[in-house]
């Protein structure tokens, strides 16, 4: 009676395993799943975004989008190798789009317009050449991925088909209509993902063992599958070529064997080859797309050859219990006691309990071997269970969780849902940089220390996860209000404050962090909005500079759409040569001669002008500033030089406005000095603008650099003095000749007479500098006529004249 519940108890264990492996499993396919599919959504929204932005009007026109279309291909999504296709498909029948190469960062152009004689052509790379491929009678407007979407005008998936190119590779297509300003259908915006991704991800699953994982629609039809085959029938008796195939119908034997399971329950075994198969079903409903991922495996993946142990076991264990009851008229009193134990100890391996047999003092040999056995098989189990369960939920690295074991631990989380939570996702600042100067070896073991330090300061009751290569999420379950939130924020910033050991031979390794966070009422169904969430807050901190920290607003993840169409906007800006140069006059106060002139960013795009103030923190954050503040500097020296070689007065000065990130570069020196050779400017008529914060974020690199400048006869100003940090602890460190008054005093002292003092204390200390002053934003008389009586030399603003270009100015 004992052995046949512990039978029972066992196939309770093992099918109870086997339902977490499937869950766990399942949960990963779908996560990863729904990341392929938001690639061609977010990739049309850019593209769509990007005809809005700049009003282009593709019905005419298709070469219009070629710098749109390759520009988001191959830098905004240039990483994302799921994503096969992106192109548009015109009202009037023309096609224009790039394709990916096997996950390759090479292109190829398709086109189909007047330019093409109406065919479809298929070019080598994303240039026009000579095609490679060409397709007559070619017509967008009767391909799966344009019929729907024209009919209906919305976004839509398109089901699964055949691409009609030359490889005829299987496809599923996201579709987004393009409207006119009438709101009339001008074309159709597609985005692929070739099914062939699909698969091969679900073939390199790595605890699928000689399992199988499968995806269905409602029709019980194959959407994707671990194999290599196509889900596209060759002619099957229950469905027409070219069709997607049942899974009844599937190759491979194991999935169309649980076909006949789809339409039961979402947990299920079945025997399938004299061995059993556990099963799991977990929907994807996805913008529309019902799909079902069924996961497989069987038995013996997930227990290896445990059950044969335990058939082998229970065996010896009737051999010796059959011995026992021959025997038992004169051994009973010293065999009983350990098969009562063997018996307790089996029911309790039964409910995962792996506590080994004590060894009876006094016992026959057979009885000595049962426990030793049972012994061995506990011990075994207990293994197994604990290497699958570390394999499919921790970081092997670090040993704390990863996001799989994070959805898992958080149903099981005990938490208040009266209370307010907080989510902290930690990342650290430049690791790769760290990376690439100690190694991966210490890389690895930095990681290790950090795990150690936040597992020691954390609450008893809270979770923490390694969700990424170097960013770390813990979630505490009860923060009382924001401020209380902010607060543990700063303290975990603080743990970065003191250096960390990478290892016991190694120096000790200063690292900074930054973080986002996410403070409200948590819901366990919303821990990947949570994630995503304190990810775009992440960002925001990172933006400010290493070690700050941001609060996720709602309206974060429209500034991050925002942001990234900007960018996109100044990529197409640099190509177009959309900017100019704007030049505004620097009077000398005493004399009223125009002495010099401050050179001015304008950027003229499709939609307007678009201010300074709005672009320029997008060209700081993306890096184009770098590209920009060069292309500015060239261009005023040029015009300036030509100025001067056509008569122009030889102390003529021209002030260039240079970003801390274009002045900390370490060829910054060269370029400036190539920039003076080339243009044929003297370094005596050119003064660079560095704005106050700069001097105290990046102090000993810029001090050591405007030593250099300085040394070719180039003249340093600093600008917006008094807005910033307006310390003279700073200033006495730096090498200037200019200071210019932040036009904010100059705006308010005719009526503040605090602000007037504040103006003659910094004419007074520029006085004691022995540097010349200059003020901005003079507006009216009576602001020059005061700025002259304190003792100003120099001033720019509206009331001596507006920016702009150096061909509009009078002779």
């Amino acid at each position: 009676m004992s052995s046949v519940l512990q039978l029972r108890n066992q196939e309770k264990v093992l099918l109870s395993l086997g339902e977490k492996v499937m869950a766990a499993e399942a949960l990963d396919v779908q996560r990863n799943l729904i990341e392929f599919l938001y690639i061609p959504e977010q990739s049309n929204r850019i593209v769509s975004g990007l005809i809005e932005t700049m009003q282009l009007k593709p019905t005419s026109d298709l070469a219009m989008l070629d710098a749109p279309l390759r520009n988001t291909f191959k830098q905004t999504m240039a990483d994302k190798t799921a994503l096969s296709v992106i192109g548009f498909g015109s009202e009037m029948g023309g096609f224009i789009g790039f394709r990916r190469e096997d996950q390759s960062q090479v292109f190829n152009l398709l086109l189909q317009d007047d330019r093409t004689k109406n065919a479809l052509n298929i070019y080598p790379s994303d240039q026009l050449s000579t095609p490679t491929a060409s397709i007559q009678n070619y017509d967008p407007r009767t391909r799966p991925w344009y019929q729907p979407v024209a009919e209906k005008k919305t976004m839509l998936w398109s089901d699964i088909y055949s691409n009609i190119d030359e490889k005829k590779a299987v496809t599923i297509s996201n579709s987004l209509p393009v409207f006119n300003n009438q709101q009339q259908l001008i074309g159709v915006l597609v985005s692929d993902i070739r099914i062939d991704q699909f698969n091969r991800f679900l073939l390199n699953q790595s605890s699928l063992g000689t399992g199988a994982i499968f995806i269905v629609d409602a029709q019980n039809r194959l959407v994707a599958h671990s194999s290599t085959d196509s889900v596209l029938s060759h002619g099957q008796s229950q469905t027409p070529r070219g069709e997607r195939i049942l899974a009844v119908e599937s190759s491979k034997p194991l999935i169309s064997a649980a076909a006949e399971q789809l339409n039961g329950e979402r947990k299920f075994s079945f025997h399938f080859e004299k061995e059993r198969i556990y099963g799991h079903i977990l929907p994807l409903e996805y913008s529309g797309i019902q799909w079902r991922i069924v996961v497989l495996t069987p038995e013996q993946d997930l227990v290896g050859t445990l059950r044969q142990e335990q058939q082998q076991t229970m065996l010896l264990i009737l051999l010796i219990g059959l011995g026992i009851a021959i025997l038992s008229w004169f051994v009973l009193g010293r065999i009983t006691r350990p098969i009562i134990s063997t018996a307790k100890a089996a029911e309790k391996l039964g409910h995962t309990d792996w506590q080994p047999l004590p060894m009876p003092r006094i016992q026959l040999q057979e009885t000595a071997l049962l426990t030793t056995t049972f012994n061995d098989m506990a011990a075994k189990l207990a293994l197994s269970f604990e290497q699958m369960n570390r394999q499919i939920r921790f970081d092997n690295m670090t040993g704390l969780m990863n996001r799989n074991g994070l959805t898992v631990a958080v149903n099981d989380w005990g938490f208040s849902p009266a209370q307010n939570q907080l989510m902290l996702l930690i990342g650290l600042d430049g690791y790769r940089a760290i990376n690439d100067s100690v190694g991966h070896t210490l890389g690895d073991a930095l990681l290790k220390s950090i795990a150690n330090r936040l597992m020691q300061n954390i609450p008893p009751d809270a979770l923490l996860a390694r969700t990424a290569g170097a960013e770390f999420t813990i979630l505490i379950p009860e923060a009382n209000n924001q401020d209380e939130a902010i607060f543990t924020t700063l303290r975990y910033l603080a743990y970065f404050s003191e250096a960390f050991k990478a290892a016991e031979s190694s120096d000790e390794v200063v690292v900074t962090a930054s973080i986002g966070l996410v403070y409200g009422q948590f819901k366990r169904l919303e821990l990947n909005d949570w994630l995503r969430n304190a990810s775009v807050a992440l960002g925001k901190a990172k933006a400010k500079g290493f070690g700050s920290y941001a609060l996720f607003e709602a309206s974060m993840i429209e500034q991050s759409i925002a942001k990234t169409r900007i960018t996109n906007e100044l990529k197409l800006a640099i190509e177009r040569q959309e900017f100019q140069v704007f030049f505004q006059p620097v009077i000398d106060l005493q004399t009223g001669e125009t002495i010099g002139a401050e050179a001015l960013i304008r950027w003229q795009s499709p939609r307007g002008m678009i201010s300074p103030g709005v672009f320029i923190p997008a060209a700081e954050d993306s890096g184009l500033i770098l590209q920009i503040g060069n292309w500015v500097l060239r261009e005023s020296c040029q015009q300036i030089a030509n100025k001067l070689k056509a008569g122009w007065r030889a102390d003529f000065d021209v002030h260039v406005n240079v970003s801390v990130r274009q002045l900390i570069q370490s060829d910054f020196y060269e370029q400036l000095l190539q920039i003076l050779q080339e243009t044929g400017l003297p370094a005596h008529n050119l003064t660079l603008e560095i704005t106050e914060s700069c001097l105290v974020t990046q102090s000993e690199v810029v001090a050591s650099l405007i030593k250099r400048v300085r040394s070719l006869g180039v003249s340093i100003a600093i600008d917006d003095f008094g807005t910033g940090y307006s310390s003279l602890a700073y200033l006495h460190q730096f090498d200037f000749d200019y200071l210019k008054i932040d036009q904010s005093f100059i705006a308010r002292m005719l009526e503040n007479i605090q602000d007037e003092a504040i103006v003659s204390a910094i004419i007074s200390m520029a006085s004691g500098f022995k540097v010349v002053l200059v003020g901005e934003g003079i507006e009216t008389e009576a602001q020059a006529n005061r700025l002259r009586e304190l003792g100003c030399q120099r001033v720019q603003g509206y009331f001596f004249g507006r920016p702009a270009p150096l061909e509009s100015w009078p002779e």
